[in-house]
């Protein structure tokens, strides 16, 4: 699905807390104008072994090949991934998508699928997405895009 290639896990999901930090570097923009303001490009992903909310260098998983992909949110509830340049070789090179704000701006919800926001900024915006694998403790799955 769609969700799978945007946020990198095919896992079954229950979604818990993560930790959000206060907004810095929002200049008075809107949650929803900082999100649509211009495209995001993936910067980092990886899971979050350590449970620190980031993404340590031991931690990262992002390919050369992901550096260059891009995810515009639109403010009419669509938006676009662009697989850019530098394919990855999965045979999706654009694909489009629906999604809205949910819990006081604190999540995104997309059609199958909800985030949790952990920081979004002028520059920056941190999604966790939190995995339940079997009989395990959950598993944090951390994405970061800048502009």
């Amino acid at each position: 699905s769609m969700l799978t290639r945007i946020f990198l896990t095919g896992l079954l999901s229950i979604l818990l807390s993560c930790k959000k930090e206060n907004d810095t570097g929002s200049g008075g923009r809107t949650a929803t104008e900082l999100l649509t303001l211009k495209p995001w490009i993936l910067s980092s992903h990886g899971v979050d072994d350590n449970r620190n909310d980031k993404i340590d260098d031991a931690e990262e998983s992002i390919e050369d090949c992901q550096k260059d992909n891009s995810t515009h949110f639109y403010r009419d509830g669509t938006g676009l991934f662009d697989d850019h340049t530098v394919s990855c070789g999965t045979g999706i090179d654009k694909e489009s998508f629906t999604w809205v704000f949910t819990h006081t701006e604190t999540r995104i919800d997309f059609l199958y699928d909800s985030v949790k926001i952990l920081r979004l900024t002028d520059r920056e915006l941190v999604l966790c997405k939190e995995l339940v694998v079997s009989n395990n403790a959950p598993v944090k799955f951390i994405v970061t895009y800048k502009h």
